[in-house]
């Protein structure tokens, strides 16, 4: 704020302003990196070093999580082939014994539960 203040017939002005600046990043500037430096030796090293870390770990995560992905997907392919052919040898058997009817809607409700499943997944 500007404001005037008067010694005798001279008059002076003062002045006084501020600078926010607001940095959006991952490390700190080199100038803050240096005045760190200033207070605790290598403490810019520690904050790269410990950014660096932290990346390492964070794609580690999510190169397992990838891996849990595609792992529980296969999973569950494998697992839904393998109740779809157990339903479709009971239809099989079914129709087989002359039980033409039951056979079919056994095949029928394992097919549609099947594919409601893909369906429903995609959505």
């Amino acid at each position: 704020m500007a404001g005037r203040k008067r010694d005798g017939n001279a008059s002076t002005r003062q002045i006084s302003a501020s600078h926010t600046s607001i940095e959006i990043s991952p490390l700190p500037t080199p100038e803050t990196l240096e005045r760190y430096n200033q207070l605790v030796p290598d403490a810019a090293e520690v904050f790269v070093r410990s950014f660096e870390a932290e990346g390492r770990h964070r794609r580690r995560n999510e190169r397992r999580q990838v891996i849990a992905n595609i792992y529980l997907a296969v999973t569950g392919q494998v697992l839904a082939f393998l109740i779809f052919g157990g339903v479709s040898v009971g239809a099989f058997f079914l129709i087989r014994e002359g039980r033409e009817v039951a056979g079919t809607i056994t095949a029928i409700a394992g097919l549609s539960a099947i594919v409601s499943l893909f369906i429903n997944r995609r959505k």
